[in-house]
């Protein structure tokens, strides 16, 4: 996880210190909009496969979504009348939706939503998931009353609900 957290890391910072030196205080957040248009073949490669990549990474972001709308709306239990029905009509809904508001989404605006979604689900996975399996895991007992796992320093909990606060003020 080091190296794979670690060699992400390094991709990001190695963009935003490329892009921040060569187009200076005039860097656009999505760094793909400082190149001219449909002349550089090379920034038109990369827009295509931004687009591929964010196209592809929706399903894994509504596949959850879909979930917990299943979940929410109590769709995914079995004994549910016409349950497959109701789903398919529920996420055809959202998919329409969707579809519609993608329509109204200028490329600046892009920039503004995937900075959004990063920074939310970032913060989520990286800060605030952690510290709740952590803290979940640190009160769970044994039949007896016992603490199943012992905190690695005293405070360990202060430290997670720490982490969940930083969270949610770096999503913000």
């Amino acid at each position: 996880m080091a190296v794979g957290i670690g060699g992400t890391a390094l991709v990001f910072w190695c963009m935003m210190i490329f892009g921040y030196a060569t187009f200076g205080r005039n860097s656009q957040a999505l760094i793909l909009n400082n190149y001219h248009g449909s002349q550089d073949l090379m920034a038109t490669a990369a827009r295509l496969f931004t687009g591929i990549a964010i196209i592809s990474g929706y399903a894994l972001m509504f596949a959850g979504l879909k979930a917990a709308l299943f979940s929410l709306t109590k769709l995914d239990r079995p004994n549910v009348e016409d349950r497959e029905r109701k789903q398919r009509q529920m996420s055809a809904a959202f998919l329409a939706v969707i579809a519609t508001a993608a329509c109204f989404v200028t490329e600046h605006e892009l920039g503004t939503v995937i900075g959004l979604v990063g920074s939310i689900f970032g913060s989520v996975v990286i800060y605030m998931f952690p510290a709740f399996v952590s803290n979940s895991l640190l009160k769970m007992k044994d039949g007896k009353g016992n603490t199943i796992i012992k905190p690695f320093f005293p405070g360990e909990r202060l430290f997670n609900r720490l982490l969940v606060l930083f969270g949610a003020v770096f999503a913000v």
